[in-house]
Parts: structure tokens; C-alpha cells; sequence
């Protein structure tokens, strides 16, 4: 499965990119071309970046299910091909066979289905009533306990336009080729 072009442009420009120094970068160049709103452009730029960055995290989300679903699917192969497989040995009345690169393969003997039976612990009382039951009778204490809960830096928060298309602006986001102007609410891309 190849990487598409936007995602691979991206995984490698990620592990190079300097944030700041892009968006400063970005901000001088948008203040250079006298054409377009400077701050319009500039948000549009960040939240296009981040947009784009969903897109490959959703994207990335749907080939790990393909993934999973062809993971699957393989090993209801191999468990098929096992069992036939060990049906056409005692067809055939093998019971090892012996071979030049892999050593053996024999046949397992078959296992009957079985019943386990569990004991699973109910009770009327919630978690909470069971505790403190046990500690009013002595058979339990609360401790305390510190829980770490690392600070959090002020992050950017991209407010989507509400029934505004998105597309993929990976390849000209991150084009050096291809600059973007916004005028009057239309988007125009020119070299």
C-alpha cells in the first residue's frame, strides 16, 4: 500500500518543520504581496494546515481499519487452510509429512467444544456501596492518592466555517511552488 503523495510529503516535512519559524515565514510572505488581506490569508493558512492535518489523521484511522479488516481476513484463511488441510492429510492417510526446509507438519488432534463455567461476582449494591459496606465493617480503608496531570500550553482553536467544503490543500499548503490568494471569500491558486 503506497503513502499517498500529501501524507508522505508530510510525514517527512513534519520531522523538519520549525512551527514558529514557518509561521513567521508564511506571515512575511503574506505581508509582501500587497494583493491579498494579510491576516485573512494567515488564518486561512493555519486553519488549512490543521484541516489538513485532520485529513490525514481520518485518513490514516480508515487504512489502520483496512488493515485490521485484511488482518482478519488472513487469518480466517490460514485457520481454513489449516483445517482443510488437515482434512486432506487423513484423507490421504498422512500423518507427517517430512520436508527439506520446513522440518514437519503433522496433524493436531481435534479438540470437543467445551463449556468453562465462570463465577462472576454480582450484587445489588453499586461499586461505590460495596466500598463503603466494607469499610464500615473494617474490611477496607480509602488512602489517598496524587494523581499527576501534566500542564497543557495554550493551543490555537480552528473554528471551521459552518457547510464549508474542505479539500485536501496538502500538495498546495505545502507546495513551495504555489501561493494562495483569498479575495472577496474566492480562493484562486497561481505559481
Amino acid at each position: 500500500m503506497n503513502t499517498p503523495l500529501a501524507l508522505s510529503h508530510i510525514d517527512t516535512t513534519l520531522q523538519q518543520t520549525n512551527i514558529v519559524d514557518m509561521l513567521n515565514q508564511k506571515l512575511l510572505e503574506l505581508k509582501s504581496d500587497t494583493h491579498i488581506p494579510t491576516e485573512a490569508s494567515f488564518v486561512d493558512f493555519i486553519g488549512y494546515s490543521v484541516v489538513t492535518l485532520d485529513q490525514g489523521i481520518e485518513q490514516l484511522k480508515q487504512y489502520k481499519s483496512t488493515i485490521q479488516d485484511k488482518i482478519n481476513q488472513l487469518m480466517s484463511f490460514k485457520t481454513e487452510f489449516l483445517s482443510k488441510g488437515a482434512v486432506f492429510f487423513k484423507e490421504h492417510n498422512y500423518s507427517k509429512l517430512e520436508g527439506i526446509e520446513i522440518s514437519s507438519i503433522t496433524i493436531t488432534p481435534p479438540k470437543d467444544e467445551s463449556v468453562e463455567v465462570k463465577n462472576i461476582f454480582e450484587s445489588d449494591y453499586s461499586r461505590k456501596e460495596q466500598e463503603q459496606i466494607l469499610v464500615k465493617l473494617g474490611y477496607g480503608s480509602y488512602r489517598s492518592q496524587q494523581e499527576h496531570k501534566p500542564a497543557k500550553p495554550a493551543m490555537l482553536k480552528i473554528n471551521k466555517r459552518k457547510n464549508a467544503d474542505m479539500p485536501n490543500f496538502a500538495e498546495l499548503l505545502f507546495s513551495k511552488n504555489m501561493k494562495q490568494v483569498a479575495m472577496h471569500g474566492q480562493w484562486r491558486w497561481y505559481s
